[in-house]
């Protein structure tokens, strides 16, 4: 990979900043037919994921910031979120197999297809995913 990168530096590419990326990103994401949301190759998925990790490996401040307020979680439901538009769970309960009822009343949950892959689940860790405990499930259930 770095032989890869020499070969691009002589043709005068620069590695691109965290801003410009997150730029691109953002104007993707905000586009109707975004690579992010349309793509479901899920091996492109993790290397996406994977990258998006690394503010968090490298303890970038501004960079966590700037990727929290990207559309970056599929929901069960479909749509797409943003961790600033509040909570978000995964499809499992903490510590059990239960799965989370969808149609839970104020729980917008993550798709159980997005969740599958190791790289995209560690992102939405740090994206504040949370895990629900069955006795939350329960008391939002008697609602």
């Amino acid at each position: 990979q770095d032989a890869d990168l020499n070969l691009l530096r002589d043709y005068g590419l620069k590695m691109i900043t965290w801003g410009d990326l997150t730029s691109r990103k953002s104007h993707d994401l905000q586009q109707s037919a975004s690579r992010l949301h349309t793509i479901t190759d899920p091996d492109w998925q993790a290397r996406v994921a994977s990258l998006l990790q690394q503010p968090w490996e490298r303890s970038y401040q501004e960079e966590k910031r700037m990727i929290r307020f990207l559309h970056l979680i599929p929901l069960a439901s479909g749509q797409w979120d943003r961790p600033v538009e509040g909570d978000m769970y995964f499809p499992k309960a903490q510590d059990s197999d239960l799965n989370v009822p969808p149609d839970l009343n104020g729980y917008a949950i993550v798709s159980p297809s997005a969740v599958a892959d190791n790289d995209r689940r560690k992102l939405f860790q740090f994206l504040r995913v949370k895990s629900a405990t069955v006795a939350e499930i329960q008391q939002a259930i008697a609602l």
